[in-house]
């Protein structure tokens, strides 16, 4: 309960915002990751996050997003956008591409 009251004040005082990305950001990022490779192993909500970061940045915000997902964090690198893990190392250069690790987390620190 007492967790919900927070959540419930941070939101109106606009410390946290709720928010889906411009449906041009959500199209943009499925060309690009159709052509990484990486559509099949990212779920709905990793890319919304995604194309929320894609929207943020083209709004002026500096973005950086936190994620264990290795795909996510190949399809961050690959827009240029700053990432960085939470618990694992991160990518390195793949050897297998076909190998993913699913992530515990992810957010995007403005």
């Amino acid at each position: 309960m007492k967790s919900r009251l927070v959540l419930n004040q941070a939101i109106e005082e606009e410390r946290i915002i709720i928010r889906e990305p411009e449906i041009e950001f959500v199209q943009e990022l499925d060309g690009i990751i159709a052509d990484s490779g990486d559509d099949l192993r990212l779920s709905e909500p990793d890319k919304k996050l995604l194309a929320l970061a894609l929207d943020l940045v083209d709004s002026g915000y500096n973005v950086k997003v936190m994620t264990d997902d290795y795909s996510m964090q190949n399809v961050l690198k690959i827009i240029g956008i700053p990432y960085g893990s939470i618990i694992t190392e991160g990518i390195k250069p793949r050897k297998n591409p076909t190998k993913t690790i699913n992530a515990f987390a992810s957010f995007i620190l403005l």
